[in-house]
């Protein structure tokens, strides 16, 4: 694959708590932003970011977001008409060092719809972390259905066509988690130990509602060095 043809883009929305957004840029630093080098794109939901040598697609008034993730997609597509692969960010994260380096040249396998680099899952009408493992790199494959919290990901252009082919079918304002299940391969890949974590887990809102802890206990941490899984 040619890394220029790898989009790199972040999702946000104004938040009650502050600059989320400034924050995940500036975590991005030590994951390896400045070696990127294929486009970089943000996508906002209702306010316009300033953020020096991204792409920036504001919308004026807040729609959701599974809209905004549908026009992320869209908007890829439609610069960059040679996407390969696209990683998307939500705009509350936390990264291991070099992540970015670690994640650009990677290639998602042609029977997974795409690769999450943070493994809180769906199992048994509860969100939960099933398994863990930060040792060793390794992709462990789920049914697409399990998939929840869509931190962060990387889908190949296949996945992209797909999930636009299915936006007209898809109405709610939310859940870009359960959008994601309209992928057509049947599995997707957890990246172990994962690269990114929520930037505040406690107190995140759950699928079901509920308020708990999503921390992933398979991130090794900020200081960890990805390219030692290399």
């Amino acid at each position: 694959m040619n890394p220029a043809q790898h989009v790199l883009a972040i999702q946000t929305a104004p938040r009650p708590k502050g600059s989320s957004l400034e924050r995940t840029l500036a975590a991005l630093q030590s994951a390896g932003l400045n070696e990127w080098c294929g486009p970089k794109l943000i996508v906002s939901d209702g306010y316009s970011p300033k953020a020096p040598g991204w792409e920036i697609d504001a919308s004026t008034h807040t729609h959701g977001s599974s809209p905004t993730l549908i026009r992320l997609l869209e908007q890829a597509v439609s610069r960059w008409p040679d996407l390969q692969m696209l990683t998307r960010f939500e705009d509350d994260v936390i990264f291991t060092r070099n992540a970015l380096t670690y994640i650009q040249p990677f290639v998602v396998d042609s029977d997974l719809a795409f690769v999450s680099w943070y493994s809180y899952l769906w199992f048994n009408g509860r969100a939960r972390e099933p398994w863990q493992h930060a040792q060793a790199s390794q992709v462990r494959l789920f049914p697409l259905n399990c998939f929840f919290g869509s931190l962060g990901y990387t889908m190949p252009r296949r996945t992209v066509d797909t999930l636009l082919s299915q936006k007209a079918n898809w109405t709610s304002r939310h859940r870009c988690d359960v959008f994601l299940r309209c992928a057509s391969s049947p599995c997707f890949g957890v990246h172990y130990p994962n690269l990114i974590d929520h930037t505040d887990g406690t107190n995140s809102a759950c699928g079901n509602g509920q308020l708990g802890e999503r921390v992933s206990r398979s991130f090794p941490g900020i200081e960890f060095d990805a390219l030692t899984l290399c």
